[in-house]
């Protein structure tokens, strides 16, 4: 599971960031927890031993906090007293600890750069926050790999915000060595390159986080699985980006990657993958043939193969970014048929709804705002695959209008149904990243139909 921020959704499911929910009730539940220990703690230390004689007073030992909760009680205080400084005051306050070589705990690092970060409002800020992070690294590098994944997600944040890459890769490939610790985030720092392009960074990490996560025992099957692909997909893209600047690529190679990640490699098939990912299938589709029932239902797998290929070659859009939608809107399509995105009543029950989508292939407002909302939770924030499902939504759709799956009206009606849904997210969105190509990208996307 991954840590919970102070600026996280509670798990309690409220909606409200923890330090706005919960977070006083836990510290205080703790802060009572450790007290009953140290009173049943003095309960029996100012007993005497069997051996005790008249007189050895001064040899009994002093009763107080054990040293255990005597660092969990001064780490909440610190943890509330930074938390009230100016923004300017945290990173001096930080500074001078870092600088001073006092000793860090990694749990109190971890919360005050959390802090700090979520009061990085502002490019100036997010560079300050950047420089300490920096410094973390150098200071303590122990303590910094303890939770290099965080430290990488907010440094890579704070940079691509003000559209600088430098640090990037290097800061990525320190998260790869122990993505297993926080494969959530590093999802996340996933996700955040793919939207960017940024593909040679994302091959040097994962390839290096490859087998870590290939034989980890702690992480399920499937994000493993998940894992996997993404990186099968990454090496395909990259090989794609490169055979056109060469004669005569190298196909041998390729499928020699591909062996190594699937045991059941069938190059035919990857060959016909490769045919609609380039942008060089001529199948003809009817809606008949992309039900998503029985025998037909891996069709609507292999159109949207032919949509990665149509927003490389069509729209301009990066393998890597077009990857978070292309696969997404499998998942969607099918979690809609199967009753999935369903809304609760109040007993949690799903209610029956008896509107079905106007059309098979095209989202409606809300089973799309369901599926979204499940990208956001406590231990995921999966923000840059939401921003480019819905950046990319309206090439989706001129995609079925070139296809011949989908007449220009239809497609004026979903835009008109969905055009909600693209508002209330763009401002989730602001709240949860700092990211101005995903903001923007969302913003006027839709404009351009």
């Amino acid at each position: 599971m991954s840590k919970i921020g102070r600026n996280d959704q509670c798990y309690c499911g409220s909606g409200k960031k923890y330090k706005k929910c919960c977070m006083d009730k836990d510290q205080a539940k703790s802060r009572a927890q450790h007290e009953e220990e140290m009173r049943k703690s003095a309960a029996h230390d100012d007993r005497p031993s069997y051996s005790y004689q008249k007189g050895d007073e001064d040899e009994l030992p002093e009763v107080g906090f054990r040293d255990e909760d005597l660092d969990e009680k001064m780490h909440l205080d610190f943890i509330a007293e930074f938390d009230h400084l100016e923004f300017a005051d945290k990173v001096k306050h930080l500074t001078n600890m870092l600088e001073m070589k006092d000793d860090v705990i990694p749990s109190v690092a971890f919360e005050s750069f959390d802090i700090l970060q979520s009061s990085a409002d502002t490019g100036i800020r997010r560079v300050e926050v950047n420089k300490c992070i920096d410094l973390m690294r150098t200071a303590f590098p122990e303590v910094f790999s303890t939770d290099v994944v965080f430290y990488a997600k907010w440094y890579i944040a704070n940079n691509l915000a003000a559209g600088n890459h430098e640090g990037i890769s290097l800061y990525f490939k320190e998260a790869a060595a122990m993505a297993g610790k926080g494969i959530d985030t590093f999802t996340e720092l996933i996700d955040m390159l793919a939207y960017h392009g940024l593909l040679p960074a994302l091959l040097e990490g994962m390839r290096l986080a490859w087998p870590k996560i290939k034989n980890s025992t702690g992480l399920m099957e499937w994000a493993v699985d998940d894992f996997t692909l993404m990186l099968s997909d990454f090496e395909t893209f990259d090989w794609l980006e490169k055979s056109t600047r060469v004669e005569k690529p190298d196909f041998d190679e390729l499928t020699g990657r591909m062996r190594s990640f699937f045991p059941n490699f069938d190059p035919t098939h990857f060959q016909e993958y490769l045919t609609r990912i380039k942008g060089e299938s001529r199948t003809g589709w009817t809606i008949k043939e992309l039900a998503l029932t029985g025998k037909t239902r891996g069709n609507i797998g292999l159109l949207c193969q032919e949509y990665l290929g149509y927003l490389r070659h069509h729209e301009g859009v990066p393998f890597t970014k077009g990857s978070l939608i292309c696969f997404a809107i499998v998942d969607y399509l099918f979690e809609r048929q199967n009753g999935e995105l369903t809304s609760r009543n109040k007993k949690g029950k799903a209610k029956r709804e008896n509107n079905r989508p106007s059309h098979i292939l095209c989202p409606d407002a809300e089973t799309l705002d369901i599926f979204l909302t499940r990208k956001i939770n406590v231990f995921s924030k999966r923000v840059h695959k939401v921003g480019a499902i819905l950046e990319l939504i309206p090439t989706w759709l001129r995609f079925l209008e070139s296809k011949g799956l989908l007449d220009y009206d239809q497609k004026e009606d979903t835009f008109a149904e969905l055009i909600s849904i693209q508002a209330t997210w763009l401002k989730i969105l602001t709240k949860l990243s700092h990211d101005q190509a995903l903001l923007s990208g969302v913003s006027t996307a839709w404009g351009s139909q």
